[in-house]
C-alpha cells in the first residue's frame, strides 16, 4: 500500500484516503486483517480509512469479526484516523429483470432512511464507450449507475433530505484539522 501511496504523490495524484478495496485488508476470509499496518500508514500520510462505524451493526458478520472491528476502530480513533458512518452499496452487477426504475427506487429509499452521520454511496457510473464494453461485462449497469447519479428525482431526494455532498477530501482536511501542532 505505501507502495501505491508513493507511487500516486510521485505523479502528482493528490491521495484523499485509504481503501480497503472489497475488504482485502479486513481478513474476511482468512481471519487475519491487516488493519493496523494500514492504520500506520493512515497516521503517516494524515489520511482518513475507508471503513464505515456501522460495520458492527451488519448481521452478515460473526461476533469474533465485529469483536476486531469494534478493537480496530478504538485503536483509528486513538490515532485521529477519521472513518465515515455508514455504506450504501449497489449491486456491483445487474440482477436478473432488473431495471432502472427499480434501482432508482431502491436508491431513494436507502437515501430517505439513511442514519444522519457520513454515508458513503458504492456505485461504479461510468458512460457507456466502446472502451468500457471491452473492460467488463458489467458496462450496462455502468451506464445505468450513470444515468441514475444525474437524475433530477435522485437529486431532489438528496436535497428534500438534507443530505450535504462531500468528498473524501473534506474527510481528509477534517482529520488534518484535528492534529495536535506540534
Amino acid at each position: 500500500m505505501e507502495a501505491q501511496i508513493l507511487w500516486a504523490l510521485s505523479h502528482g495524484i493528490e491521495v484523499t484516503h485509504l481503501d480497503s478495496h472489497a475488504g482485502s485488508v479486513m481478513g474476511l476470509a482468512t481471519g487475519r486483517d491487516f488493519l493496523e499496518v494500514v492504520f500506520d500508514l493512515c497516521e503517516k500520510y494524515e489520511l482518513p480509512f475507508n471503513l464505515p462505524l456501522r460495520i458492527i451493526d451488519q448481521p452478515s458478520f460473526s461476533r469474533s469479526q465485529k469483536k476486531i472491528f469494534e478493537q480496530r476502530i478504538l485503536s483509528a480513533k486513538r490515532r485521529g484516523i477519521e472513518f465515515i458512518d455508514d455504506l450504501i452499496s449497489l449491486p456491483y452487477s445487474l440482477e436478473p429483470r432488473e431495471n432502472y426504475d427499480q434501482m432508482r427506487d431502491w436508491l431513494i429509499r436507502q437515501i430517505k432512511y439513511c442514519k444522519p452521520g457520513i454515508t458513503q454511496i458504492v456505485a461504479h457510473p461510468a458512460k457507456v464507450t466502446k472502451e468500457l464494453q471491452s473492460l467488463t461485462p458489467h458496462f450496462e449497469k455502468r451506464g445505468l449507475e450513470f444515468l441514475l447519479f444525474n437524475d433530477p428525482l435522485i437529486k431532489h431526494t438528496l436535497q428534500n433530505n438534507h443530505i450535504k455532498l462531500i468528498s473524501w477530501e473534506y474527510l481528509r482536511s477534517l482529520q488534518r484539522s484535528k492534529k495536535p501542532p506540534y
